[in-house]
């Protein structure tokens, strides 16, 4: 197992921390701001169904695609053998990747809520941010892995 410093252990508290702000804060402002908003949405047409039901596969499937973007970046990092990042750095950057795809989730389900005014759908797409949120929560075995991956050649 993989000792960590000062300097990583403290990059991966501002990881903990950006994702507590990301994935924990946003999704709760964003959900204050549809319980204050009073509907006064008419009926819900097929548009807004079609719209959904799109915008629920893009939240659910688009989180797939980080395995890649991480394998890319490492591969990157690696051909870069004067870079003045760090590895723990570029763990930072990469989970800060990974919440960016997990938030827009919840930004999708606001947009819903805003054009339908539908409480339900919205909370749907916070179920699968959720989800994500667990998977690609940035922690320790994650980081001491994503260490280990970088320093191979």
């Amino acid at each position: 197992m993989i000792s960590l410093d000062e300097t990583q252990t403290k990059e991966l508290s501002k990881s903990r921390m950006t994702a507590l702000a990301i994935l924990v804060l946003v999704p709760a402002v964003f959900f204050v701001v549809a319980l204050l908003l009073t509907p006064t949405w008419q009926s819900v047409g097929s548009e807004v169904d079609f719209a959904f039901y799109i915008l629920i596969i893009v939240a659910a499937l688009s989180p797939l695609m980080l395995p890649l973007i991480e394998r890319t970046q490492l591969r990157n990092f690696r051909k870069q053998s004067n870079s003045t990042m760090s590895a723990s750095q570029l763990f930072t950057i990469t989970t800060i990747t990974k919440l960016a795809f997990v938030e827009c989730g919840y930004i999708m389900g606001l947009v819903i809520f805003l054009i339908s005014g539908d409480y339900w759908r919205m909370l749907i797409f916070y179920v699968v941010g959720i989800y994500w949120s667990f998977v690609y929560w940035p922690r320790e075995e994650n980081f001491r892995r994503f260490i280990k991956r970088s320093e191979e050649i």
